[in-house]
């Protein structure tokens, strides 16, 4: 249980939640992400939160902070972002940040990590395509 970033599939980034979240883990994950974006490499992130507990309001307001503190580099790396979150409860405490910290990236909500990774997967094709014609 807790947090796996896999970067293996750059420059797809895949982040699982499974169960409940404590906030060592937490924290990491968070560095862990930062981390990655100082590569500065353009991807697409698959979020799958589709066993995750809820994050608890401090978790809350440390990822809002962290897309407002990270929000030049989020909006400049990231084509997209496809969460799979099964829990009506996971979906709201998504909202609850993306109200206090709207994401600067395009993203959508999907059934399952296949969609996830071929909608992220569409998008990195799209990036591509757009960088060849200009």
């Amino acid at each position: 249980m807790g947090i796996t970033v896999d970067t293996s599939g750059a420059p797809l980034l895949r982040v699982t939640f499974a169960g409940t979240l404590d906030d060592d883990a937490f924290n990491a994950y968070l560095a862990e992400y930062r981390a990655f974006l100082g590569r500065g490499m353009r991807y697409a992130i698959v979020i799958d939160a589709s066993t995750s507990g809820v994050p608890s309001p401090a978790q809350r307001r440390l990822l809002a902070d962290s897309i407002r503190d990270d929000r030049p580099r989020l909006r400049a790396q990231c084509v997209g972002g496809a969460f799979v979150i099964s829990s009506t409860l996971v979906r709201g405490a998504l909202t609850a940040v993306l109200w206090l910290q709207p994401l600067p990236f395009e993203y959508v909500l999907v059934k399952d990590v296949d969609a996830a990774e071929r909608w992220c997967r569409e998008r990195l094709n799209d990036t591509v395509a757009d960088q060849v014609k200009a």
